[in-house]
């Protein structure tokens, strides 16, 4: 039995599978997103000029790709708060996106992208079983 690959590594995958255009752009900027969020968040947390210059650095990037309106906006309404910045704020900002990927991309990558932030709920300091507020878990009728 092998073991499930990491969310970055599947972001990864998909971001090999797309073909070029505003899609590949927004898995793209999931998967930088992804790094950023375990990086700003990991022990020992990054000094915080180091934090800010590395959200600088993404919205950067950012600005030059072509993404979907709906996850652009969220995105950029996330970073222009900062609060990938905190780890407390970081998982309720990622969980934020989770419906405008799941809009504009379809269901795998926003599965990908809520199983990302349930790794990161341990290292933010929060229980490892729990569901962060405002996703819904495989179960959840809708």
């Amino acid at each position: 039995m092998s073991a499930e690959p990491s969310p970055e590594r599947r972001l990864a995958e998909l971001l090999a599978a797309s073909e070029r255009g505003p899609r590949r752009n927004a898995v793209f900027v999931l998967w930088l997103l992804a790094r950023l969020a375990r990086d700003l968040i990991a022990s020992p947390l990054p000094s915080e000029r180091n934090q800010r210059r590395r959200v600088a650095a993404f919205r950067a990037r950012l600005g030059t790709l072509t993404l979907p309106a709906p996850l652009r906006r969220r995105i950029l309404a996330v970073i222009q708060e900062e609060d990938l910045a905190a780890a407390p704020r970081a998982i309720p900002a990622l969980t934020a996106l989770v419906p405008a990927v799941r809009e504009t991309l379809g269901a795998e990558p926003a599965a990908i992208l809520e199983r990302q932030i349930a790794t990161l709920v341990p290292a933010a300091g929060g229980p490892a079983t729990q569901t962060p507020p405002g996703t819904l878990s495989a179960t959840t009728d809708r």
